[in-house]
C-alpha cells in the first residue's frame, strides 16, 4: 500500500458525482449506494502516484465540525493517473432515511494517516434521493418496501387499501365491511346481519336461521291459544268440549224423510279442532245416507251407501273424510247453535224401524273466551272479583297452616281454614243445634231403638228417663253428636233471646220421659278466659230421675240433682269459656212434675229458653257451627 505523505499532504481534492442516484426522477426502489469520480492532485499539482490508497469515507450534515453520521473504510481505493471512482455505499448500506434527515451533505475523505481531506457538497444525488423519500409516488406495482412509517394521516384519495393482514391498535371508521369476524370470546364469529324491516303496525317477535326479522302484528303480537306457552303451561284457555246426543233414536226404515237428531252447541269459545263422532246401527249400510247440517245450517254429506255392514262407528273429518263438505272451515270460527244428523235409510226392512242412531257427538277443542283453566296455585295480591264462585268437589284435607286463607264448600256450608281448623262463615252457620226426643214406647213396653246409646247423644234412652243422665256424660265422638243434634237453630248473629222448645203432654207412666238438648260451639278469640254468663228458663223432675243439666267441655257445669222444676223455673250461670279455643257447651232440659193425674194419665211439661240478652256475647266471644268438621275429643 502507498502512503500519500510526501505527494499528497496538501493535495486538493477534485470531485465530481458523475452518476446520480435518482436523477431526479422516482424508480421503483431507492438503492442504500452514491457513485462518485474525482482525481487525487499532490501539492504541485500533478496526479499522485498511481496505487492503492487507504482510504476513509464519511458524510457530514455541515461543512465544517460536527460529526459525522455516517462513514465507511478504511476501503481500499484504486488511483491512476491521479483517478479514482468509488461507490459510497459498497462496503456499508447508506439509509434512504438517513439522507432524507440531512438539508444538506458534505463528503469527507481520508487518505491514510494523513489528516481528512477539506469536505466537498454533494447536491444531485442525495436531494435526488430525498425527493424520492418525500415527493408525490405516482406509480402502479411498482413499489416494494418491507417496512413504511407515516408521521401523518395516509390519504389514499378514495382508493382502497387492499392487505391480508392488517394489524392496528384501534381502527377508527364510518363503515366496516367484512365477510366474517373472528374474535378473542367476542363471539362475533359468523354473525349475519338483521335482514328486512317491520311494516307499521307490526313488531319484531323474532329472527329466522337466515337473519330475517320475523314480524307479528302490534295488537296480536300473543296468538289466541298462547297463554299456556307464556304461563309454562300454568294456564290454559283450550278446552276439549263434547256434545252428545240425548240417548239412542231409531232409524225409520224405507223412509225418505229420514230420522233427525239434533244437539245444542253452546257458546264455548273458538273451535281449535272439531270433529263428528257418530254410531249407528242398520242391517245394511248399502241403503244409508248421512247427512250433517252445521251451526249456519250447510248440508255435509258424512256416508252415502257405502259397503257392506251392520256398524258405522267413525269420526269425521278425521280418521274418515266426509263424502261432501270441508268441516275444517269451522277451525277458527265460533260452533255456537244447532247442529242436526239426519239419517235416510232408502231400504226396506219392515217398514217401521230398522236400527238405530245409537249416539252422536259435536266435539269441540275450543280456545275459549269465556274461562281459563290454571292447573296451580293461583295467587292474588288484590282483589278477586267474581260473578259467581264454584267449588268442585268435596275438599276433605286437614286444615293446616299451609291451607290458611283456603276456602271450600262442604256439609251445606262455606268453610275457611284460620290455620288449624276449618270454620264456619258468619251467617252461613246456625246459633245452635238441638234436639227433642223420648225415651220409652208405652205401646210397645220398650226403650226406643232398643235402647241404642249412639243414637241418643251417647247416653241411653233408659239413663235419661229413669237414670239421672246429665250433659257431661254424653259422647265426645263428633259423629256420635251429628247424629243426635240434627236441628239448627237460628243463623248466627240473629238473635239475643230464644225459646228453643216448649211442649205440655199426656204421659202414661213414670217411665216415660220427654227431654230437650242444645249444643252451642264458641270461640274465644282472645289470651284470656272469658266468662258467659246465661240466664235460661228449663223444666226438670228429679223425683224420677230426670234432671236438667250444664255441661261445658265434657265437665259438668250444673244440675238440678233431685229439684223439680217446671216451665216456669229460671236460673243464671257464669260459665268461663277458655282462651284460645272453641269449646262445647251442652244444656238439657227434662220433664216437670205431673200435674191433674186422671188415673195413669197426667199432664207434664218439657220446656228450655234462653233470656236477658244472654245469647248476645261478651267482646272476644263467638258462636260458630263447625259440628260438621270439628275432631273428635272434648278439648277440640
Amino acid at each position: 500500500m502507498k502512503s500519500p505523505l510526501n505527494t499528497a499532504r496538501a493535495a486538493a481534492l477534485a470531485l465530481l458525482v458523475a452518476g446520480l442516484l435518482m436523477s431526479g426522477v422516482a424508480t421503483a426502489t431507492v438503492p442504500g449506494t452514491m457513485f462518485i469520480e474525482g482525481q487525487l492532485m499532490a501539492n504541485d499539482g500533478s496526479p499522485v502516484a498511481d496505487g492503492d490508497y487507504d482510504v476513509v469515507y464519511s458524510l457530514y450534515s455541515a461543512k465544517a465540525g460536527g460529526t459525522a453520521i455516517w462513514s465507511e473504510g478504511p476501503v481500499k481505493l484504486k488511483v491512476k493517473g491521479g483517478q479514482f471512482s468509488w461507490t459510497l455505499g459498497s462496503t456499508k448500506a447508506i439509509g434512504a432515511t438517513l439522507i432524507s434527515k440531512l438539508g444538506q451533505a458534505w463528503l469527507g475523505i481520508k487518505v491514510a494517516n494523513d489528516p481528512e481531506l477539506p469536505r466537498t457538497r454533494l447536491v444531485a444525488v442525495p436531494f435526488a434521493q430525498r425527493v424520492g423519500l418525500t415527493e408525490t409516488l405516482s406509480c402502479t406495482g411498482c413499489v416494494s418496501a418491507a417496512e413504511i412509517k407515516i408521521d401523518g394521516d395516509l390519504d389514499l384519495g378514495g382508493h382502497a387499501l387492499k392487505a391480508k393482514k392488517l394489524v392496528s391498535p384501534a381502527v377508527t371508521a364510518g363503515t366496516i365491511s367484512a365477510t366474517s369476524f373472528a374474535g378473542d370470546g367476542s363471539k362475533l364469529t359468523g354473525i349475519k346481519a338483521l335482514q328486512g324491516a317491520c311494516p307499521q303496525g307490526q313488531a319484531v317477535s323474532g329472527v329466522d336461521k337466515n337473519g330475517k326479522l320475523v314480524c307479528v302484528a302490534a295488537a296480536g303480537a300473543l296468538p289466541p291459544d298462547g297463554i299456556d306457552d307464556v304461563s309454562n303451561g300454568m294456564v290454559s284457555n283450550e278446552f276439549k268440549n263434547v256434545f252428545s246426543s240425548a240417548g239412542a233414536k231409531p232409524i225409520a226404515d224405507n223412509n225418505p224423510v229420514g230420522t233427525h237428531s239434533t244437539i245444542d252447541v253452546p257458546d264455548v269459545g273458538i273451535a281449535k279442532k272439531l270433529t263428528i263422532s257418530l254410531d249407528l246401527s242398520n242391517s245394511d249400510l248399502k241403503t244409508i245416507q248421512v247427512i250433517l247440517y252445521d251451526a249456519a245450517n250447510k248440508a255435509y254429506t258424512l256416508y252415502s251407501k257405502g259397503g257392506a255392514g251392520k256398524n258405522l262407528k267413525t269420526s269425521y273429518p278425521a280418521p274418515t273424510k266426509p263424502v261432501s263438505g270441508d268441516l275444517t272451515a269451522w277451525y277458527g270460527k265460533n260452533p255456537k247453535g244447532k247442529w242436526r244428523l239426519r239419517v235416510i235409510d232408502s231400504g226396506f226392512f219392515n217398514n217401521a224401524n230398522d236400527g238405530a242412531i245409537n249416539s252422536w257427538s259435536v266435539n269441540v277443542d275450543t280456545v275459549s273466551n269465556k274461562k281459563i283453566q290454571i292447573t296451580g296455585t293461583a295467587l292474588v295480591n288484590g282483589d278477586l272479583k267474581a260473578k259467581g264462585l264454584v267449588m268442585v268437589g268435596p275438599n276433605n284435607a286437614a286444615c293446616a297452616a299451609g291451607l290458611k286463607g283456603v276456602m271450600r264448600y262442604q256439609a251445606g256450608a262455606m268453610q275457611w281454614c284460620d290455620g288449624s281448623k276449618w270454620r264456619v262463615f258468619a251467617g252461613k252457620g246456625s246459633t245452635y243445634r238441638w234436639a227433642r226426643w223420648s225415651t220409652y214406647s208405652q205401646s210397645h213396653g220398650q226403650w226406643f231403638a232398643g235402647n241404642n246409646a249412639s243414637l241418643f247423644g251417647g247416653v241411653a234412652p233408659s239413663s235419661w228417663g229413669d237414670g239421672n243422665a246429665r250433659a257431661y256424660q254424653m259422647s265426645s265422638d263428633s259423629k256420635v253428636l251429628r247424629a243426635f243434634f240434627v236441628s239448627r237453630g237460628p243463623a248466627i248473629g240473629t238473635l239475643k233471646n230464644a225459646l228453643v222448645y216448649s211442649e205440655e203432654w199426656r204421659n202414661w207412666t213414670s217411665t216415660d220421659s220427654r227431654h230437650v238438648a242444645v249444643l252451642f260451639r264458641v270461640r274465644n278469640n282472645t289470651a284470656q278466659n272469658k266468662t258467659w254468663n246465661v240466664r235460661w228458663y228449663r223444666s226438670a223432675y228429679g223425683g224420677w230421675s230426670e234432671r236438667a243439666s250444664i255441661a261445658l267441655n265434657g265437665a259438668n257445669s250444673w244440675d238440678s240433682g233431685g229439684s223439680s222444676y217446671g216451665g216456669e223455673h229460671n236460673s243464671s250461670h257464669n260459665l268461663t269459656i277458655p282462651a284460645n279455643r272453641t269449646s262445647t257447651v251442652i244444656f238439657v232440659a227434662s220433664s216437670s212434675p205431673t200435674r191433674e193425674c186422671t188415673s195413669a194419665q197426667c199432664s207434664r211439661t218439657v220446656f228450655m229458653a234462653f233470656y236477658n240478652n244472654c245469647l248476645a256475647l261478651p267482646a272476644g266471644l263467638e258462636f260458630v257451627d263447625d259440628l260438621n268438621t270439628k275432631p273428635n275429643g272434648w278439648n277440640k
